[in-house]
């Protein structure tokens, strides 16, 4: 499951995407998707400000650049005031 997915399905989502049918991908083009309206929902809104983290409510289990991201406490976050990794309990 890629990205849109995972934060617009599940339990604390953080788009409502009305009127999808299915997602857009490199074998299937799903043209009904542009037709779609996004909005954020209240999680997303207190994700976006600072308020609440995705991660420690949701968990995550993905390989990225190969490292296995894993759990609902990952112990850094990217900072892109200094374009930094910092340590998540100092934010």
């Amino acid at each position: 499951m890629d990205m849109p997915q995972k934060i617009s399905q599940g339990t604390h989502i953080l788009l409502h995407i009305k009127g999808l049918i299915s997602f857009p991908s490199f074998s299937n083009r799903a043209p009904e998707f542009n037709d779609c309206r996004i909005s954020l929902t209240e999680t997303g809104r207190r994700v976006l400000a600072g308020q609440a983290d995705w991660v420690v409510m949701n968990g995550m289990d993905e390989w990225l650049g190969g490292v296995r991201l894993e759990g609902r406490d990952a112990s850094w976050r990217w900072d892109p005031s200094t374009h930094t990794l910092v340590d998540s309990q100092c934010r």
